[in-house]
């Protein structure tokens, strides 16, 4: 008999150890269980954060490629718009060369008739007068020059 219940005691210390390993091995399959449980959750949320990602990549794409068709829009207006400045100022530039051109000339008929060709006062008072007239509108055409 004693060997007998020696035999049972080591089996019931086997059994306990058995036991002991069983709820163990439990307590870490619900730990397991619990971290993979946690690590689906985080995988969802970063799946979903992917696709949203993805989404706002596409929108992102189609507005870059509109802003790049507009850039390219206003590049093209902007030279546009610089050839009809050197435009405007050659016209202006040559205009303001003519007017000088225009005043010398007028200046000079002034001169001669005041100081040679005229005798006739009132003809020299006239065309002085129609100089300061037109000296008046080249000053106020010139005002409004853009």
């Amino acid at each position: 008999m004693n060997r007998a219940s020696r035999i049972v005691e080591y089996l019931r210390k086997e059994n306990k150890k058995v036991r002991d390993q069983t709820e163990k091995i439990k307590e870490d399959l619900l730990d397991i269980q619990d971290q993979n449980k946690s690590l689906s959750d985080v995988n969802a949320c970063a799946g979903a954060s992917f696709d949203s990602m993805a989404k706002q990549t596409k929108i992102l794409s189609a507005q870059n490629i509109k802003l790049e068709e507009n850039l390219k829009k206003y590049n093209k207006q902007n030279k546009q718009l610089e050839c009809n400045l050197a435009d405007r100022n050659a016209y202006f530039k040559a205009e303001v060369q003519i007017q000088n051109d225009y005043e010398k000339a007028m200046e000079q008929i002034v001169e001669l008739l005041e100081d040679k060709w005229c005798r006739d006062c009132d003809l020299v008072q006239r065309v002085n007068s129609t100089y300061v007239l037109c000296e008046r509108i080249a000053s106020s055409k010139a005002g409004n020059v853009y």
